[in-house]
């Protein structure tokens, strides 16, 4: 999996294969294409689609936390943006997407 790493918070993140918005900022604001593959916080996983192990990537975040976790998606194509907010937040939010 390819990172992208941002270091702003607020957006827009559109997919890099389809073009659609799937990130911006407002509650509600995480939303999907065909390519999402999942969408992640620091706190907990927002989606996560049929292609990923749910299961197996809670374990990996569990022990590692989202953000090392959602990096070892093995798809050779796809490819994850990493947002932070800047402080006093200093929350993560990550996103991937893999071509069909």
């Amino acid at each position: 999996m390819q990172r992208v790493d941002l270091e702003f918070y607020e957006g827009p993140v559109h997919c890099p294969f389809c073009g659609r918005k799937t990130y911006g900022v407002g509650k509600g604001s995480i939303s999907r294409c065909k390519h999402t593959l999942f969408a992640a916080t620091d706190e907990g996983l927002e989606y996560c689609s049929r292609k990923v192990k749910r299961n197996v990537l809670e374990k990996r975040a569990e022990r590692d936390g989202w953000d090392k976790a959602t990096d070892k998606f093995a798809h050779p194509k796809s490819v994850k943006f990493a947002l932070y907010a800047p402080p006093p937040a200093f929350m993560g939010l990550y996103i991937g997407y893999a071509p069909e």
